[in-house]
């Protein structure tokens, strides 16, 4: 596996995440009180797990700059 194909694992994963984002977004509408709190501190970490896969995609991608091709 070439670091440009690991890096695409990492856009699969985060596109993954990104449904999982959704359906939580969704249980804010009718959370309440504590789970209100729990759905929201979910999200964050949902929120820094997909930031943190694309970054690490982009890293992987160029790792050897433009010249690879």
């Amino acid at each position: 596996m070439t670091l440009k194909e690991l890096g695409r694992t990492y856009r699969d994963q985060d596109e993954l995440l990104q449904v999982s984002i959704k359906r939580t977004r969704a249980l804010l509408k009718v959370a309440r009180g504590e789970e209100l709190l729990k759905v929201r501190r979910k999200l964050l970490i949902l929120y820094d797990m997909s930031r943190d896969m694309k970054y690490v995609a982009h890293l992987l991608e160029n790792y050897y700059g433009d010249d690879e091709e």
